[in-house]
Formats: structure tokens, C-alpha cells, sequence
């Protein structure tokens, strides 16, 4: 899944002061944001007792190349979550570390069609996940079609305790693997209290976790009109591309100026091919290294 850093860092520069499957805009603004630079990078923050970290494993169940959950059986797969998250674990023995599995439930294909995951596969998912101990997160990648339909996709899910949402924008657009697409801040904040409103009034109890991923400046647009706090609901900014700690590190400090949305995630890439197209990072950061971004993340993704 390309991730077009060269994008992103332009965008940095401008700135900084003198920075099995079924088928189914607004103007932009330029960034104007300054960057603190007093980041504490030599050691892990011990947060409050008791605060939740979501480790991550990311991908399609019938794609061995859209990340590593396409990889390995579902017991694999859950065993090898479980064996990750220990390692943040063992860093943060005051935290709650909870393994997760990432699937890619709406895919965008060609002119932002979107293909589906059967109900079976994600049954499947859920069930075993349930029993495990291990939380779900379904991602839905838009395409061409409207915010509101991704989302209502995917309500019906959110009746399960251990399951929340994510939404790819990087994919929302009819003309995917040509333009990268981008989310308003105000759509956001009517994301939040949409699935707010259906947890209410469905009277589905605890905090639902959104995720939604940014590696450039220009995908989320008008970013000081979002704004969090809805009922039961976490918008989780999750800071993803592949590449070097480097360019990861300063994606992270980009996004980290987006206040409004405190909660952050971080995303890696796993080595799989040297086929063109599959990309990963080199190298790939440890726990350690991830740990000491500021903000840290809450949620920790590997693809």
C-alpha cells in the first residue's frame, strides 16, 4: 500500500517556521502550524496506573501483501499479537496492554468501488477474538462513497464490546493509487457524535475507539475545527507511513501539533517481499523507540 512521504515532507517544510470479498470536497487549506521541539526522547514517560495501550495487528484475511493479518492461521495470528504486546507489557507493567487485530473490512478498488468482507469472515474474527481476550478494529477505506454509508457499514458492529472502528481517508477518493484523500475537520466531529448518538440510543455501553490515519499535511484539512470529548467516543489520530524512523518520527511531530485530537496512534511496517509495491520500514523501530514518542501512542498498529 503505497505511503508517498515525499508528500508529506513538502508539506512539513511550507510548515515549519523559517516545518471472500463483495462489491458493494471541499477546498483545501493550507497548514500553518509550529512545531514544539522540547520532546522528551531519552526516556519512557510513566503514565497514570491503569491507562490503556492497544497493540495492533493490521491487514486483509485473504491478502498476504495488505499487511501481516493476511500472513498466518487466526490462532497464528492471535498468539503473535499476544507475544508483541507483552513486549510493551514488560515496558509499561503499569499500563494495560491489550492485543488487537486490525482488519481492512471495506478495500478500495478501482474508481473507489469498495469490496467487503463476508459477515462469516468477520464473525469468524470477532468470535475468536472475544474469546481470546483480544479487541477488533474494522477499517473501512470510503472510496467513492459518502461518510455516512462507510459508517453505517459498520454500526451494526459496534454492539460487540471488544470491537471499534477506523477509517482509511487516504483511500477515500474515486481515483485511488492517483490522488491521496483527505477528511474536513468538521466531518470528524460529525462522525463522533453520529456513532455517539447510536451508542445512546442503542444503549450500547463503554467507549468506542475511531481511528483514522494521516501521513500527510493535506489529509485532514481544516484540522482546528475538530474537537473531541463526544460521549463514549475516542477519536484516535493515528500517525502512519512507511519508511525510515527518521521520516516516521518527523510525521509524528507534524501530527503532534494538531492538538484537538489528543489521543494519538502510531503505525509500522513489518518486512514481508521486495516486491514492488509492498513497502516496509528500515528499520523497523522497537517498542522501546516507539514508546518514547511524544505524544505517545495509545494505539500501536503493525502491517
Amino acid at each position: 500500500m503505497p505511503r508517498k512521504f515525499v508528500f508529506f515532507l513538502a508539506a512539513l517544510l511550507t510548515a515549519l517556521p523559517s516545518g471472500a470479498m463483495n462489491s458493494g470536497t471541499s477546498p483545501s487549506r493550507s497548514v500553518n502550524l509550529t512545531i514544539d521541539n522540547h520532546f522528551q526522547k531519552d526516556a519512557i514517560e510513566r503514565p497514570a496506573r491503569g491507562e490503556e495501550l492497544i497493540v495492533a495487528y493490521y491487514g486483509h484475511p485473504n491478502s498476504r501483501y495488505m499487511g501481516i493479518v493476511g500472513r498466518y492461521s487466526l490462532h497464528e495470528l492471535v498468539e503473535k499479537v499476544k507475544a508483541t504486546a507483552r513486549l510493551y507489557q514488560q515496558l509499561l507493567p503499569e499500563h494495560t496492554i491489550i492485543p488487537a487485530i486490525y482488519l481492512i473490512y471495506g478495500t478500495c478498488q478501482p474508481q473507489g468501488r469498495i469490496g467487503y468482507l463476508s459477515d462469516a469472515i468477520v464473525n469468524r474474527y470477532i468470535d475468536y477474538a472475544k474469546d481470546q481476550n483480544v479487541k477488533i478494529i474494522l477499517d473501512h477505506q470510503i472510496g467513492s462513497y459518502s461518510l455516512k454509508s462507510a459508517v453505517d457499514k459498520l454500526l451494526p458492529y459496534l454492539s460487540f464490546p471488544h470491537v471499534h472502528i477506523a477509517f482509511d481517508f487516504e483511500w477515500r477518493t474515486s481515483n485511488p493509487m492517483k490522488e491521496i484523500g483527505f477528511v474536513m475537520g468538521e466531518e470528524l466531529n460529525w462522525m463522533q457524535k453520529y456513532v455517539s448518538d447510536h451508542l445512546i440510543n442503542n444503549n450500547i455501553p463503554g467507549n468506542k475507539y475511531i481511528i483514522f490515519h494521516q501521513f500527510t499535511a493535506s489529509m485532514l484539512r481544516e484540522h482546528h475545527k475538530a474537537s473531541t470529548g463526544f460521549p463514549q467516543v475516542d477519536l484516535v489520530h493515528c500517525t502512519s507511513g512507511w519508511g525510515p524512523p527518521w521520516q516516521k518520527k518527523a510525521t509524528h511531530t507534524f501530527n503532534a501539533t494538531i492538538t484537538q485530537i489528543p489521543i494519538k496512534g502510531f503505525k509500522l511496517w513489518y518486512y514481508y517481499s521486495d516486491k514492488p509495491g509492498i513497502h516496509y520500514d528500515s528499520p523497523l523501530m522497537v517498542p522501546q523507540e516507539v514508546l518514547a514518542l511524544n505524544p505517545r501512542p495509545r494505539i500501536i498498529i503493525y502491517q
